[in-house]
């Protein structure tokens, strides 16, 4: 009798593909990007878990830690990618040819675009994670059972603490704990377990402030938020949109990162006036537009006043904390326009966002009107990517570092319709 979640493919050639795409992992090498150099020496406003690690790794390691890291990240990925392909193996009973499809694509980041297990970047961490989180989701959604809250609180707290935009879970994980708690019509007592769930942000915000105050002395979250967050504003801003601020400091900063976005033709208006497509322009110069003007300017107006590099940081994100609503209340039309398109972008193009929403609706639509777990699952996945993307488009840049942990759902959902109709059609022949 075999054991009740054993796939339905040749063991040799399963373990094989990860074999030899962990062969390539290793040939490939590490991958150093300028982020993995500021993560290994743990500069302020880094992932804390990231950072941790790889402190972790050099201490063992010593200049030897390259290849224990990349057997940890892409360890870490074969479970992950395990674990999920088990999960909708259970569910959905995939055949032989849809698994393997999944297999590789949950695997290609390995061998193309991003190295995600070569590169030095907390992505290698991220990755991992979010799959393991995702499956459990799933099972929570499928099973109506909240006590997989106790399972995912942990790990979706240390996937924030690696990459702060996947808090975007949460809302999403609340969702469907009370869709669940109305289904089952559930007691206030056992629907108390959501509380979990709500107590994940605090958690992480208190944990983050803890590891700085620990490593740089002060108890703050990261102090590029807002720095983030404004340089959409910067971008899009005009002259006159000094007189929106009555503090000379403030009317200071702007003058100074304005006039520095002109000089380098780095405005909307600017792109406009040449043909350019605005937002394209934005993400490909985000470094010269948020780092190296509102970030650096920022800095150095700080820095005359004798403030430490961490105290500049620390002034410079309250102080755009104050500027960005006034700046995105007086353009607040241009910026919705300039956000959909940063967050079409995440998707690649209108026509896949508009994919994923007739995805959503045909979830929803059919939920109600089946109790078959596949459009549960398309309304979770979808849920969680639009959360996902919305938060990228909003505080950073569509660039897909940040938002191929989604790559894979449309073929999912592809392999999993097809089994369907190959299903029904083998009931309907026997």
């Amino acid at each position: 009798m075999k054991p009740r979640n054993t796939l339905p493919i040749n063991k040799v050639v399963y373990v094989a593909i990860y074999a030899l795409i962990g062969i390539f992992v290793l040939i490939k090498g590490p991958v150093y990007f300028p982020d993995s150099f500021a993560f290994l020496s743990m500069d302020f406003n880094r992932s804390p878990f990231y950072c941790s690690f790889l402190k972790v790794m050099t201490s063992t390691f010593g200049n030897f830690y390259t290849i224990p890291v990349m057997l940890i990240q892409y360890g870490g990925l074969v479970y992950g990618s395990d674990y999920l392909i088990r999960t909708l193996h259970k569910i959905f009973k995939i055949n032989v040819f849809g698994l393997t499809i999944i297999q590789f694509i949950l695997l290609a980041p390995c061998v193309y675009l991003h190295f995600v297990s070569s590169t030095i970047l907390s992505e290698g961490i991220a990755y991992p994670l979010c799959l393991i989180i995702v499956a459990q989701m799933i099972k929570m959604l499928v099973n109506s059972d909240l006590n997989f809250i106790y399972k995912i609180a942990p790990l979706l707290l240390l996937l924030i603490l690696t990459r702060g935009q996947f808090m975007a879970f949460v809302p999403i994980l609340c969702f469907v704990s009370l869709y669940i708690v109305f289904k089952q019509k559930m007691s206030l007592k056992k629907a108390s377990v959501i509380l979990l769930v709500l107590a994940i942000l605090f958690l992480s915000s208190t944990a983050e402030k803890l590891y700085n105050k620990v490593v740089f002395g002060y108890a703050v979250n990261n102090a590029m938020n807002y720095v983030h967050l404004i340089s959409a504003s910067f971008y899009i801003a005009d002259a006159s949109d000094i007189d929106l601020f009555a503090n000379q400091e403030e009317r200071a900063y702007f003058s100074l990162v304005h006039n520095s976005l002109l000089e380098a033709k780095l405005t909307r208006t600017q792109v406009k006036s040449m043909a350019n497509d605005e937002y394209d322009v934005f993400m490909k110069n985000f470094s010269k537009i948020c780092n190296a003007r509102v970030h650096e300017i920022g800095l150095h107006i700080f820095k005359q006043k004798g403030l430490d590099i961490y105290e500049q940081n620390i002034a410079l994100n309250k102080m755009c904390s104050k500027m960005i609503f006034p700046l995105l209340a007086k353009n607040f039309n241009k910026w919705l326009v300039f956000y959909y398109k940063g967050l079409k972008t995440t998707f690649g193009s209108s026509k896949e966002m508009l994919l994923f929403i007739m995805l959503l609706v045909y979830g929803v639509v059919f939920t109600f009107k089946t109790s078959k777990p596949l459009y549960r699952f398309m309304v979770l996945i979808t849920l969680l990517m639009f959360a996902h993307n919305a938060l990228i488009a909003l505080a950073a840049h569509a660039i897909r570092r940040y938002v191929f942990y989604f790559d894979w759902v449309v073929f999912a959902i592809v392999v999993l319709l097809l089994n369907e109709i190959l299903k029904q059609k083998r009931l309907n022949e026997s």
